[in-house]
């Protein structure tokens, strides 16, 4: 049980993925092939929520005087966590002759995750945003069977939290994240009175948003007609209402049904 310990709320915003990446099936995706002489800058695209990726002919030999790239995308708000399972490419101190190189974004001058060759399998790489290119590349001799690796994307940690809130005219405080906490003004002590607060949650297009309510401390009355928390289904105040509380019991959990919620706080004097 949460003790209060002043008035107000505190509630957790969670987006979750709406379609049927929210239904349990999540998209995969191997791609052994490549093209050849890639000197152009073009790449092998690749999409989904998780995969693999090799060598061409793995686990037989690569081929000579190959260069490769893929480009890993997943969904704005995410990034990409790469595996090592397999790896014999041709050993060198720099990595001079055949390597594969993970860059930390969508071009080839992206800042270098890895360079890597040779047979001893490296820790594995995380991407700071939602995209890497992965290049592979053979001279004319020596090779191995190349390599494997595993990818799936994640949430990046993002946070929303905010406890100020726009007064009067109709404004608003724009909030967006992955996840976090809303709370009133000044809590866990005492929020003020005459307060008018505002906030819209945006997520990307395609998610929605779970709020669930940790702690609820506001004056108390049977139509909430005085202090109360309200949430829309939308945008605007004008949006259907999910939820209007106030008292102490907290109230169970609220989704909503596109990809933003408006919330109200209010407080009389």
């Amino acid at each position: 049980m949460f003790a209060m310990q002043g008035g107000g709320f505190l509630f957790l915003a969670v987006v979750v993925v709406l379609g049927p990446q929210a239904e349990g099936q999540p998209t995969a995706n191997t791609e052994q092939a490549c093209g050849r002489g890639r000197v152009d800058g073009s790449y092998m695209g690749v999409q989904g929520l998780s995969g693999n990726i090799s060598s061409p002919n793995y686990p037989n030999m690569y081929p000579g005087n190959i260069n490769c790239a893929w480009r890993i995308m997943v969904d704005e708000g995410q990034r990409i966590v790469i595996v090592f399972k397999a790896l014999d490419i041709e050993d060198h101190g720099q990595c001079s002759y055949d390597y594969l190189r993970i860059r930390d974004g969508a071009g080839t001058t992206a800042a270098s995750l890895a360079k890597v060759c040779g047979h001893t399998l490296p820790p594995s790489v995380t991407s700071s945003g939602n995209n890497v290119l992965i290049i592979f590349r053979s001279d004319y001799s020596v090779g191995g069977e190349g390599f494997d690796i595993e990818w799936s994307a994640e949430d990046l940690p993002g946070l929303i939290s905010n406890t100020s809130c726009e007064r009067e005219g109709g404004r608003y405080m724009g909030v967006q994240g992955l996840s976090g906490n809303i709370s009133s003004p000044n809590y866990p002590n005492m929020y003020p009175k005459n307060s008018n607060c505002a906030w819209r949650i945006m997520v990307d297009e395609g998610k929605r948003i779970v709020i669930v309510f940790k702690a609820l401390d506001i004056e108390d009355h049977g139509a909430c007609s005085y202090d109360y928390l309200r949430i829309h289904d939308g945008a605007k105040s004008t949006a259907a209402s999910l939820a209007m509380v106030c008292g102490h019991r907290l109230p169970p959990s609220v989704t909503s049904s596109e990809n933003n919620v408006f919330l109200i706080f209010r407080s009389v004097w």
